[in-house]
């Protein structure tokens, strides 16, 4: 005869459901006192906890895939920059108004105050300084203005120097370049470059400033034009 009851060697199934279910995490109000009542959460049939490795089988485990810690660091920096592009909102940026040369401002109609900002503590002053129109001095020092000429930069390989892209770089065209010096270049099938220039005695490297960009050897100098020694720049924050 078929039973509906389960024997005391057999337990029931709909009871085994319904003690997972009744272990879940819940939250609930509680009647006395405003608190909130945790009740543990019951682990899922077949899980297996994770252990806990020791810096000695991370090693190991590390020699045996040829990995390193900084490699696995990178993968998931790497990782949740994708998925914070993915299913993050990202910040709209600020529009860029593109007016006609003619319409932009010019170097005389910038008003430039004298007075000096500090960067470390404050000093304090009434503000009123007195303005003037800005010059290029003011910007890059004196200079032989005659031989000079500026150039926007494209890219980001000179980072380091502290030159970045859509920054304005001013070329000085009458001092010869030595080794250290960074230079506007042409190259042949290439175009002009800002590189730092190092001279060896059978050979030319042109140096980024960048570890992700490599530098340019140049195995035939002749072959190389200096179109002028960087003096300054001049650029966005």
């Amino acid at each position: 005869m078929r039973s509906d009851h389960a024997t005391p060697n057999e337990p029931n199934k709909n009871n085994a459901s319904q003690e997972n279910t009744m272990a879940k995490a819940i939250q609930k109000q509680s009647a006395s006192g405003g608190t909130i009542e945790l009740r543990p959460v019951a682990l899922p049939e077949g899980y297996i906890p994770m252990p806990q490795m020791t810096d000695e089988e991370i090693d190991a485990e590390l020699a045996r895939t040829g990995e390193t810690r900084e490699q696995i660091l990178a993968e998931f920096q790497d990782l949740g920059a994708r998925l914070r592009a993915k299913f993050l909102p990202q910040p709209k940026p600020a529009p860029i108004i593109d007016l006609p040369i003619d319409d932009c401002p010019k170097m005389d109609s910038i008003c430039f105050f004298e007075d000096r900002v500090a960067a470390g503590f404050p000093q304090w002053s009434s503000g009123a300084g007195q303005g003037r129109a800005l010059s290029l001095v003011d910007l890059f020092g004196k200079q032989d203005w005659e031989n000079v000429f500026t150039i926007k930069v494209s890219g980001w390989s000179m980072t380091n120097d502290h030159i970045t892209d859509g920054d304005i770089v001013l070329v000085d065209k009458s001092i010869e370049p030595k080794d250290g010096d960074i230079v506007v270049a042409f190259l042949p099938g290439e175009g002009q470059v800002v590189k730092r220039l190092r001279v060896f005695p059978n050979k030319v490297v042109l140096e980024s400033a960048h570890p992700d960009f490599k530098a340019i050897v140049i195995e035939d100098p002749s072959s190389l034009v200096i179109q002028g020694v960087v003096r300054g720049r001049s650029g966005p924050i």
